[in-house]
């Protein structure tokens, strides 16, 4: 879904993304190519989780991302955040 802005001319692009119980797949052994693996042995896991919303937003938005979930993400950890909580600024104003 496309969404227009007052602070850009630009849609901001809204995926929604629905997933049943799995936030994530993680991987415990090598994933290179040629990596030989055994029967019965771990290839990785789902970590529970939920849904997620993806947003892509042009760079004359005024977007600013809150310091804790850029940190976060930058880390490649994934952040809880419930409805209401604060996730950026833009155009100076805080954006839920």
């Amino acid at each position: 879904m496309a969404i227009l802005t007052p602070f850009s001319q630009t849609p901001v692009l809204v995926i929604a993304v629905g997933a049943l119980l799995v936030g994530s797949i993680a991987y415990s052994c090598d994933t290179s190519p040629g990596t030989q693996i055994t029967k019965g042995q771990e290839l990785g896991y789902f970590s529970y989780g939920g849904s997620t919303v993806i947003v892509v937003w042009p760079q004359d938005a005024q977007f600013q991302v809150d310091d804790v979930i850029s940190k976060q993400s930058e880390n490649g950890v994934e952040t809880l955040v419930k409805v209401g909580t604060k996730v950026g600024i833009v155009g100076g104003n805080a954006m839920v």
